[in-house]
């Protein structure tokens, strides 16, 4: 009886999974630590949310840095340095006396690690996959979005029953113990594939564009159900557009200095997200509401279709036969 034979592709894409679940996990639940941190310490919540900031500012320098090492040292030691610099990050920041000193742990040591994650393994991952590419990449772009929803409900039960420190420091022992076993998973794919024929840029003109129009959503919203099936639409959209981004920077640039280039485009969407909250803070404070932010965000949309739409079709080199390892 012949046995099952699993495609070692999709081992990457399951500890990738986790490595990002676990390591944005820890980064994004900072809001549940906000109010019970603001209370123990009488650190001020300002000074406690610049933490947040500076995770994201710090984290799109890690992705341009540890995205060209991935590409001449290998993902695995990457993931291993980030995901252990991460674990350590939090750890050191539940113990932290002074604002300065958590700031210094959580905003810039955990965020410049996670750099680490996202853009280098996404795109190990597209050299493992001809045929299901997409898909592969959408698999690990999810465990974001898992990392928010199974981390923040732990910590918070955590301080519920404990407090903040003990939950800070349960969540890093916690990344240590699975982000660096996860690493030793990782392994470079063998000889890389021609590009899967993808539709990639069509669904991401449309993407964009729902995302744009669920931004005005927001403008009709008076009750809150409201507000959160537009939420529920934005999300979508956003879900199916973000895995799109790695897809096309390997058409475009191929495999061998995907890492570099991907790590580029997450330093750039990471300076989005530090600034776009801090933009609406400014716009509410100045202009006493959020018309204008969201305005302004679907103009910011509607731009974004246009840019895509100047896209050229990828050069094609000779078709090769996939090597049968990659032929999924």
């Amino acid at each position: 009886m012949a046995s099952l034979k699993v495609f070692y592709g999709w081992v990457i894409v399951g500890a990738a999974m986790v490595v990002t679940c676990i390591g944005f996990g820890a980064m994004f639940s900072l809001g549940v630590f906000l109010q019970p941190m603001s209370a123990d310490t009488g650190w001020s919540r300002t000074g406690i949310s610049t933490a947040a900031l500076l995770n994201f500012l710090c984290m799109g320098v890690g992705s341009l840095v540890w995205g060209a090492l991935s590409d001449r040292l290998g993902t695995r030691v990457v993931v291993l340095l980030g995901g252990t610099l991460i674990g350590l990050g939090t750890v050191m920041a539940s113990r932290a006396a002074t604002l300065g000193q958590f700031q210094i742990f959580f905003g810039v040591v955990v965020g410049f690690a996670a750099g680490s994650l996202y853009a280098p393994l996404t795109a190990t991952t597209t050299r493992w996959f001809t045929r299901n590419r997409s898909l592969a990449v959408a698999l690990v772009s999810a465990g974001l979005g898992l990392g928010s929803t199974t981390t923040a409900p732990l910590a918070r039960w955590i301080i519920t029953n404990y407090d903040w420190r003990t939950a800070m420091l349960v969540i890093g022992i916690v990344a240590l113990a699975l982000l660096i076993p996860a690493s030793f998973l990782v392994r470079p794919a063998p000889e890389a594939a021609s590009p899967a024929a993808t539709g990639a840029k069509r669904v991401l003109l449309a993407g964009l564009a729902l995302q744009a129009v669920a931004i005005t959503f927001y403008l009709g919203t008076s009750e809150l159900w409201h507000f959160y099936g537009a939420a529920l639409v934005f999300g979508f959209a956003y879900g199916g557009v973000m895995p799109l981004y790695a897809i096309l920077v390997r058409e475009y640039f191929g495999a061998r200095i995907m890492g570099t280039i991907f790590g580029a485009v997450g330093f750039v969407s990471t300076l989005g997200m530090a600034l776009g909250p801090w933009a609406g803070g400014w716009l509410y404070d100045t202009l006493g509401g959020y018309f204008w932010l969201y305005i302004g965000s679907f103009g910011i949309g509607l731009g974004a279709v246009a840019i895509a739409i100047t896209f050229r079709p990828p050069r094609r080199e000779p078709a090769a036969m996939p090597a049968p390892s990659l032929a999924h």
